[in-house]
């Protein structure tokens, strides 16, 4: 089957959709619907008027999920640092009262 085939490209882009929504699988995802929209970017030019106008719908759903889901990547990531970075604030705050605490036992 063509890389541009029309049927070909809503296989793909269903299967990206079920690895995101169903699996959690973001990055799999995403690099499925990369795949095969790089595919078949490179064959466009061999397609006539009809073949490109039926092809590009599903290239496009095909990107738009593929952008779509590269901020969740991204929020996903950010959520990771700040949630990190409240862990790294919780325990200075901790360090922070044990040392207050040693210093009013030395001071008596």
């Amino acid at each position: 089957m063509e890389t541009t085939n029309p049927l070909r490209l809503g296989l793909y882009l269903n299967y990206g959709v079920f690895l995101y929504e169903i699996c959690d699988l973001i990055e799999d995802s995403r690099f499925v619907l990369k795949k095969c929209f790089d595919e078949a970017i490179k064959n466009l030019e061999r397609l006539n008027e009809v073949e490109l106008k039926n092809t590009l719908a599903p290239l496009q759903a095909i990107k738009d999920n593929y952008e779509l889901w590269a901020m969740d990547v991204l929020s996903d990531k950010k959520k990771a640092e700040i949630a990190q970075l409240e862990e790294q604030a919780r325990v200075n705050a901790l360090k922070q009262q044990h040392l207050d605490k040693m210093g009013e036992d030395g001071q008596k």
